[in-house]
């Protein structure tokens, strides 16, 4: 029992290490970005994906992601890493498929981390 409860409490305190947190509101804006262009290889041949435009729009609880004429909604959970580098973490309501992205603070710059065997991209905040 003792080996049990020290566990749990083990348990517990690394959950407390990856809290969620609330973005400021200087931050909830809309981020533009471009997927570079990647092959993928079906077996058979080399097929050629040509870069796309994305776009990111982030809300208090909100995400909503544009890729291409593709549109997708969802929410996000946002959990600090180290000092001014937070990570998002999207689950998208259509796909289902878990959107991440990196936000430096610094920089004020996200990048999205690609699904296999797409690459990363870049985002910057839009100017309009």
């Amino acid at each position: 029992m003792k080996y049990f409860s020290i566990g749990c409490a083990l348990l517990l305190s690394g959950f407390s290490f990856s809290q969620t947190i609330r973005l400021k509101k200087k931050y909830l804006k809309t981020y533009e970005g471009q997927i570079p262009a990647y092959s993928i290889n079906t077996g058979v041949a080399l097929q050629e994906v040509a870069a796309v435009k994305i776009e990111l729009a982030l809300t208090k609880d909100s995400m909503y992601v544009t890729v291409g004429k593709a549109k997708y909604a969802g929410t996000y959970v946002a959990t600090k890493e180290i000092k001014n580098e937070y990570q998002l973490i999207g689950t998208m309501e259509q796909s289902g498929i878990k959107e991440v992205f990196q936000f430096s603070a610094k920089t004020g710059e996200l990048t999205r981390k690609g699904i296999f065997p797409q690459p990363d991209a870049a985002l910057k905040p839009k100017q309009d």
